[in-house]
């Protein structure tokens, strides 16, 4: 969500004009809260659907995964929108 492309990649369709695509520059103000929780959920959505080991780091390590998972996302939860610097 962070970034944001203004078209589509060399290769994806649009042919070659020879200049430059540009991309927005991430403002870390129009960075919400809401948008932090749905980045998070979606990199530990993507961890547990495609790290094999995932769950085997849980057993090897007595480590409890889903506790580290809220704690955090409760951490995210007590941020305000446009504080992105302190996004975990």
């Amino acid at each position: 969500m962070a970034c944001v492309q203004t078209g589509p990649a060399p290769g994806e369709g649009a042919p070659e004009t020879g200049q430059k695509q540009e991309l927005e520059v991430f403002d870390p103000a129009s960075y919400t809260r809401e948008m932090m929780l749905e980045d998070y959920d979606f990199f530990w959505t993507t961890l547990e659907e495609n790290c094999v080991a995932f769950g085997l780091i849980e057993q090897a390590t007595r480590i409890d995964l889903e506790q580290i998972k809220q704690e955090y996302q409760q951490m995210i939860s007590n941020l305000r929108d446009g504080d992105a610097k302190q996004f975990v």
